[in-house]
């Protein structure tokens, strides 16, 4: 540990450095590769068994509007489910990470707001507002802005 390296030494590590890191970022690139095709996989299986509540077709929409007045019912009539709301919506809204470790924010909320299909994992602790998310929240804001 005491003795010093000689001048070849010296580049020898420093080149086995070198190579050890260019292996390292070959890989980190083949494993983001490999992240984003399964990311783009995700998102298509999940386009396609979309829970039937957030489907607009075969004369469903009566039952989507439905939903939509008992959930914002439930949510405006329960002032720890409305705060929750209000924080998931500013984490989805800001992208940031961590939305089960929010401040103010349940897990039983999350819970409440995934069962519902309000929001959507996209992984990595991202969220994301469904379709019939981004109807509660519109009238949510069209009954306090009136």
């Amino acid at each position: 540990m005491e003795t010093l390296l000689t001048l070849e030494q010296s580049v020898k590590l420093r080149e086995e450095l070198i190579r050890s890191e260019e292996k390292l970022e070959k890989f980190l690139e083949n494993k983001n590769s490999e992240i984003n095709q399964l990311a783009a996989q995700v998102k298509e299986l999940q386009k396609q068994t979309k829970p039937p509540i957030d489907r607009e077709e075969d004369g469903q929409d009566n039952m989507k509007l439905s939903s939509v007045s008992g959930i914002v019912k439930k949510i405006a009539s329960n002032s720890d489910l409305s705060k929750s709301f209000e924080i998931a919506v500013k984490f989805i809204q800001g992208g940031y990470k961590g939305l089960m470790k929010a401040e103010g924010l349940t897990p039983t909320a999350i819970a409440f707001f995934e069962a519902n299909h309000l929001i959507l994992s996209k992984g990595g602790g991202m969220y994301s507002l469904t379709d019939l998310g981004k109807d509660v929240l519109r009238e949510l804001l069209n009954s306090e802005y009136e």
